[in-house]
């Protein structure tokens, strides 16, 4: 696996840093690492269900292999149905594992192979085990029964509350094989005991223009109930995907259970929230969205819900030289003279960044000369080897592999959980392109072009490749809130 030494060095700068461990947050009262509707920690078991509009308008729209009035052939692949631990797999269990195990946690062994499954176990180092099954048959909603945007979700409870002894496709019982966890309040402490409810439902369509006419969209909420309240669910997730394996809608709309709601979107999700940045900028994390450049968790999802490696460890780790975990949050700070004579005290500290994805290790520094009671900011080093067995991860040779930087903005208090606490986009790539003035143009409708020159690096206003950038739309002479598109094409200096 490679590693990358860091040696506290930016642009020829030596960094200075204090090495004092962040003092840590309890988990008592509101906090993030508590989840906001959805525990951040233990083992969940949700329900899915396949679901289509009959005579919608875009009933016939294709599909890819979800073949109208069927449900989709690979609606097993979504969950594990049991995450095994070491020594308590059933006898037949080795056939079905993967010839390279996910990550090894102490004392256990899991053996997660689906794709939602497994990537909340990567991304939580097994503190998260999201297993779940599916009802076996497709449920039909006439389009003319429905007025509101969610009244198709209603009408799917509706009719499984309408089914005697309702089990799931491998005979588990709805509601009760699904129901571990009682809600509690937002970001409070989760309540491990059951409460007649389905944990947690995700109702997937193949079509539903009533919900919404995008490919790939949907939405995350609290309680769903039938209308009779015979079957509810304390949280749910509703969306209009046909390539569910791939598309990244549902681990998007999942993680809003974990993380809160749209003003916690990063990755180009932003038209959903208020912005931190003028421009609409590109990313990753497990709230990515359309224009997202890695699909991968990100340093602050891990952070802000309490993932480690190993509870001991720091909230923020690397590695030092001799491999011993040390603690990864560091400010930067001018050293005084008593310190620059002292032979003792470190001016320096080299750390090696193991992989990412199946260590956690990240550097964050603190940037200084930031007003503290203003908009706090921080640059965050992750090593991203891109193993070929984490599922999503390694989609796309346009990602490569190698270090990668992201400025947080704020978004930084365990306690400060409400939406109006957060703007979008608040985890930012730097782009190794850098940042100029670009010359955008319009191609054709809604494809657009950026052109630059070697004399047009700008490193404080500037634009990146990883953004959607600024471009008067309506041609009224002014730069308003939506107004940002999509470049298709960038040159520099005529080359593409």
């Amino acid at each position: 696996m490679k590693t990358y030494s860091i040696f506290c060095w930016l642009s020829g700068i030596t960094l200075l840093v204090g090495l004092m461990t962040q003092d840590a947050y309890a988990y008592s009262g509101e906090d993030s690492r508590n989840g906001c509707w959805l525990p951040t920690q233990g083992t969940l078991k949700v329900l899915v269900v396949f679901a289509e509009v009959t005579g919608d308008p875009d009933y016939n729209s294709p599909t890819g292999s979800w073949v109208a009035g069927k449900m989709p052939p690979n609606a097993d692949k979504l969950f594990d149905k049991k995450v095994y631990v070491l020594g308590s797999e059933p006898a037949n269990a080795e056939n079905d594992r993967i010839s390279v195990p996910s990550i090894v946690i102490p004392g256990q062994f899991y053996y997660p192979t689906n794709v939602m499954t497994k990537f909340f176990y990567d991304a939580s180092f097994g503190n998260l085990v999201v297993t779940g099954d599916y009802y076996p048959n497709l449920i039909q909603i006439p389009y003319s029964e429905l007025t509101g945007q969610y009244d198709a979700d209603i009408k799917v409870m509706d009719v499984l509350a309408s089914k005697s002894n309702l089990k799931s496709a491998t005979g588990l019982s709805i509601p009760a094989d699904f129901d571990a966890w009682t809600r509690s309040g937002d970001y409070l402490e989760k309540n491990k005991t059951p409460d007649g409810k389905i944990d947690n439902l995700i109702i997937i369509y193949r079509v539903n223009s009533r919900l919404t006419t995008t490919i790939g969209a949907g939405q995350s909420d609290t309680a769903l109930s039938s209308k009779n309240g015979k079957l509810q669910s304390n949280c749910y997730q509703s969306m209009r995907t046909y390539d569910f394996l791939t598309s990244f809608t549902v681990p998007h709309e999942f993680s809003h259970a974990l993380l809160g709601g749209n003003n916690y979107h990063n990755g180009s999700a932003g038209g959903a929230g208020a912005r931190r940045f003028i421009t609409e900028v590109g990313g990753y994390g497990i709230l990515e969205n359309f224009y997202h450049n890695l699909r991968s968790c990100n340093a602050w999802d891990r952070y802000r819900l309490g993932w480690k490696q190993n509870k001991n460890y720091p909230d923020i780790y690397a590695c030092d030289l001799a491999g011993n975990i040390v603690n990864g949050n560091v400010s930067y700070r001018i050293p005084t003279a008593t310190e620059l004579k002292s032979t003792t005290v470190p001016m320096t500290q080299e750390y090696v960044l193991r992989d990412f994805i199946t260590t956690g290790d990240a550097i964050r520094i603190k940037l200084p000369y930031v007003n503290e009671s203003g908009v706090r900011q921080w640059i965050w080093l992750e090593n991203h080897v891109r193993d070929s067995t984490q599922i999503y991860y390694s989609k796309g040779a346009t990602h490569p592999m190698g270090v990668r930087i992201n400025l947080q903005v704020e978004s930084e208090s365990f306690d400060a959980v409400g939406d109006g606490d957060m703007r979008t986009s608040y985890y930012a790539p730097f782009s190794c392109f850098g940042r100029w003035d670009f010359d955008i143009s319009q191609i054709k409708d809604d494809e657009y072009r950026a052109k630059t020159t070697s004399d047009k690096n700008n490193a404080f206003t500037g634009n990146s490749i990883l953004e959607f950038l600024n471009y008067d739309v309506d041609g009224n002479g002014k730069l308003q809130d939506k107004e940002v598109v999509k470049i298709k094409q960038f040159y520099k200096d005529d080359v593409r």
